[in-house]
């Protein structure tokens, strides 16, 4: 983990030493994120749930010409999942009714093109995002189908930990992996010193990383990152157009 912090501060400098000429933008809004799952069986699919985050961070625009410009920045942002188990989520002899709800952190590194066409533009582009980690509570009922057997419930939280690889012991804890990355599409509004963005960030990594799956298994096990943000920027000084 302190390994990728240094190497996204070191980018981001380098970043910023190239875009010097322009100014800067700070950011913040709400998420709408979830987790898409491919299970090997497709009856055993749960009912999802969004769930509400936020993000917050800065960008920085570099004007290529009058109708174009690359722009990159930091950002924070709360990523997750809420899963509802209903009488039809089944595994092997019993049933589930409850909720499982996961909440990740991760540091979004975004480059994407931006298209002007007057006060809206769009854009496009990659974003690569480091896990920093998070927390999974979950809360339900586990239905016996054995008469002889009593129900239980399970009702806590676990931590979930950001790895390249499982290890061995999972010490009752939860791995994800530490890095994601994915495609960013949108468009935003610009009022002014203020603009306004509607982006959906499509992650295109399988996180998974959980213990006892094999390379084989885990791939038919997919979990991939799904985010919907709407944010407000607000522009710290005026980034001049090239023909300006």
């Amino acid at each position: 983990m302190k390994k990728s912090l240094r190497f996204l501060c070191i980018a981001m400098l380098c970043t910023t030493a190239t875009f010097a000429q322009n100014k800067f933008s700070a950011y913040t809004g709400i998420n709408l994120s979830h987790f898409k799952h491919r299970y090997i069986d497709a009856n055993k699919q749960p009912q999802h749930r969004s769930k509400l985050g936020f993000n917050l961070g800065f960008k920085m625009n570099l004007w290529l010409d009058d109708k174009l410009s690359i722009e990159t920045g930091l950002g924070l942002s709360m990523k997750g999942s809420g899963i509802n188990l209903s009488k039809t989520y089944t595994q092997e002899n019993n049933i589930s009714d409850g909720y499982i709800r996961s909440t990740l952190y991760y540091l979004d590194l975004p480059i994407v093109a931006k298209f002007h066409i007057g006060s809206i533009h769009l854009f496009t582009g990659p974003y690569i995002g480091i896990n920093l980690g998070g927390k999974r509570k979950y809360d339900y009922t586990i239905d016996y189908l054995n008469p002889n057997t009593e129900d239980e419930v399970e009702r806590g939280s676990t931590k979930i930990v950001a790895r390249n690889s499982a290890p061995k012991n999972t010490n009752d804890q939860l791995y994800f992996k530490t890095f994601d990355y994915g495609i960013i599409n949108g468009l935003g509004v610009e009022l002014g010193k203020v603009d306004l963005r509607l982006a959906y960030y499509y992650g295109l990594v399988n996180v998974n990383l959980q213990v006892p799956y094999n390379d084989e298994v885990q791939d038919k096990y997919r979990i991939t990152n799904r985010m919907l943000s709407l944010t407000v920027l607000y522009k710290l000084g005026k980034a001049k157009r090239t023909n300006e």
